[in-house]
Order: structure tokens, then C-alpha cells, then sequence
């Protein structure tokens, strides 16, 4: 069966949200605490849900999650087991968030180089675009609203398994993109009117709340950075 995704929806989300977040969105909230989790991928991974994205569940839809993890038969971390399935789940499941279960968020969701092989290896609802040492002008010329931009440190290996942050353009090239600030913006930013006549497209991202230019990640000239793009119409 074929499904659909909305990748001016998505992206639409991300912009509209990317400063109240977590206000209002339920019910997945920011993922921060003593875990030392971020909320980047998370972020992303909620505008595409909301773009038309479906969870992929670890468990039957005849269970309750917490049959599964109270099973001392079960797989514990249903995604971090058997390596030829870690990466077939993209899930939040609210009622654990409730309980504060460590296994409420999938790692597909939250972790950067997880969602790219959910995304682009093992669903095959994205198609990689980009991915080397650095971005050109050239590159980002040609991105679209509902892109997914991973970045490694600069000191690490490249390859997929090092990334370490995710981001979502919100506006392509030449386009702008105008919206009303939140309250929680800094100071400078309150009350006022955002505008991006950016010619070079803007993203938005967690775990700073924020808005950039793309051409701010011209300037990671040694880190790894890997791009995909969701496609508008997948196989379940």
C-alpha cells in the first residue's frame, strides 16, 4: 500500500513550532534530562509524522506496550536487539512517556544516524541527496523544504554511524520565509516579525530551539554531513 508525504507540511510544522516546542504539542515532549538526551532528531522526527510519516511499532497492536516490556520473554529494547531489526521501528509510544519508560521514544526517533537507516536503507521512505566531507553553495541551491541534514563532529570518522545532529530545512532558496516570533525568543526577537529573504534557504532544528541560513553550515568544511529527502510517496 502506498502512503504520502506532505513535504511543505512538515516543514510548515517545523517552522511553526520550532520556538513554543514543546508548548502545545502533545504528547511527546522535549526529550532532555538526566540521560543527557537532546531533542533534535526527535524535533524532526515529529514534522515528519506530521507530514504523513506512520509509526512502525515494535509490538502487536493487540498488546499494550507495557505487556511487551513486562515480559521477561521479551526483547527489552525491541530496536537495539537483533542488529538485522534495530532499524525496521519508527515509534513514540505516548502511554510509556506517561510512565517515563525509557523505551517510550524508538532510537529510530531520536538518534541521528538511526533515522537515516530507518529512512533511507530499511523503509525506503527517503532517498539520500547528499552525503561527504563539507557543502557546497551548489548543494544547498538545490535543497527543499522537508530535507533532513545530519552533521558529524569534525573529530570523528565519517560515515553514517558518526552523525550526531539532525535538522530540517523550512524554506528553499530565493523563497523566504516570514512567520511571527514566539515569546520565547530572546529579547531582540520578541514581538517582532521573523523575515528570511535568505537567497540560500533556512532550516530549523533543536536542541537549541532556532532558525539558520544554510549557508551557516558552509563553515563545517571537515565534518561529515549526510542529506535525504522524504519521498512523496512510499510503500507501508
Amino acid at each position: 500500500m502506498l502512503s504520502h508525504f506532505n513535504a511543505a507540511k512538515a516543514a510548515a510544522w517545523a517552522f511553526s513550532n520550532y520556538a513554543t516546542f514543546p508548548k502545545g504539542v502533545p504528547p511527546w515532549r522535549m526529550m532532555t534530562g538526566t540521560a543527557g538526551w537532546s531533542d533534535c532528531t526527535n524535533f524532526v522526527s515529529q514534522a515528519l509524522y506530521v507530514g504523513g510519516w506512520k509509526m512502525v511499532l515494535p509490538f502487536q497492536t493487540t498488546q499494550t506496550p507495557e505487556d511487551i516490556y513486562q515480559d521477561p520473554n521479551a526483547t527489552k529494547s525491541p530496536d537495539n536487539g537483533d542488529s538485522r531489526k534495530k532499524y525496521q521501528y519508527w515509534y513514540v509510544d505516548p502511554y510509556l512517556i506517561k510512565t517515563g519508560h525509557v523505551h517510550a521514544f524508538g532510537r529510530t526517533w531520536t538518534a541521528s544516524d538511526y533515522l537515516v537507516r530507518f529512512a533511507v536503507e530499511q523503509s525506503k521512505r527517503g532517498a539520500c541527496v547528499y552525503q561527504g566531507a563539507g557543502i557546497s553553495l551548489d548543494v544547498i541551491l538545490r535543497l527543499q523544504p522537508g530535507d533532513v541534514l545530519h552533521i558529524a563532529d569534525k573529530t570523528l570518522s565519517q560515515g553514517i554511524d558518526h552523525l550526531q545532529h539532525t535538522a530540517m530545512v523550512v524554506a528553499a532558496a530565493w523563497s523566504g520565509i516570514r512567520g511571527r516570533a514566539s515569546s520565547s525568543l530572546p529579547q531582540e526577537h520578541k514581538n517582532n516579525v521573523v523575515v528570511f529573504p535568505s537567497p540560500y534557504g533556512v532550516l530549523a532544528q533543536h536542541s537549541t530551539p532556532s532558525l539558520h541560513p544554510l549557508t551557516r553550515w558552509l563553515k563545517f568544511t571537515q565534518n561529515y554531513i549526510y542529506i535525504w529527502r522524504p519521498l512523496p510517496r512510499f510503500s507501508e
